[in-house]
C-alpha cells in the first residue's frame, strides 16, 4: 500500500511543473514550487562543461573527418585513412570543449536571469523571445573568446601540421 502512495506521490510531483503554471496575458508563472532547485554556479560550470566535452568527444571523429576531406589530397575513403587518424586528438580536444561548454551555459544561464529581471512581466512573448536571443548572444560572444583558439587547435592538429597538443600549444602561443 505505501509503494503504491509512494508511486502516486511521485506521478504527482513529476507533473506538478505543467499543471503548475497559470496562463495570463501571454507569460506563465508558477502558481506552486518547482521540485527541481536551482543550480549554484559551480553546478552550472560543471554541467555546462560537462555536456560540452561529451558532445565534442561524441562528434569529434565527424569533425575530423570533414576537416580531413577539406585540406587532405591523397585519402579518398574512409577505409584508407584508419580509425586512429579520426580519433587523434578526440580526448584532448573534448577536455579543451569543457571551459568553452562551461563558459557559455553560465552566461546563458546569467544573462537570461538578469535580463528577465529587468524586463519583468511586460511585453508577454516577445519579450521572453527578446531575453533568450540576447542571452544567447550574450554566452556566444562570451564562449568565443575560449571556442576559437580550440578550433585553431584542433584544425591543426588533425591535419597534421603539429604532431601533438603540448607541441601545438607552444608554438602557436610563441608565433602568433
Amino acid at each position: 500500500v505505501r509503494a503504491k502512495r509512494d508511486a502516486s506521490s511521485f506521478q504527482k510531483q513529476s507533473m506538478a511543473p505543467l499543471s503548475a503554471l497559470q496562463t495570463s496575458g501571454g507569460s506563465t508563472t508558477p502558481t506552486s514550487k518547482s521540485p527541481v532547485a536551482p543550480l549554484s554556479v559551480l553546478q552550472t560550470l560543471i554541467a555546462g562543461g560537462s555536456a560540452r566535452a561529451v558532445s565534442q568527444f561524441v562528434t569529434y571523429p565527424m569533425d575530423a573527418l570533414r576537416t580531413i576531406s577539406q585540406t587532405r589530397k591523397g585519402a579518398k575513403k574512409l577505409s584508407e585513412l584508419g580509425f586512429g587518424v579520426l580519433a587523434s586528438g578526440c580526448f584532448s580536444t573534448s577536455m579543451f570543449a569543457f571551459p568553452l561548454g562551461a563558459m557559455q551555459f553560465t552566461v546563458f544561464g546569467n544573462a537570461k536571469k538578469a535580463l528577465t529581471y529587468l524586463v519583468g512581466n511586460r511585453g508577454g512573448n516577445i519579450a521572453g523571445t527578446a531575453v533568450a536571443m540576447t542571452s544567447s548572444a550574450c554566452a556566444s560572444l562570451a564562449s568565443c573568446a575560449v571556442g576559437v583558439p580550440q578550433e585553431i587547435l584542433k584544425q591543426r592538429l588533425v591535419t597534421n601540421i603539429y604532431p601533438n597538443f603540448g607541441t601545438a600549444v607552444r608554438t602557436i602561443w610563441k608565433t602568433e
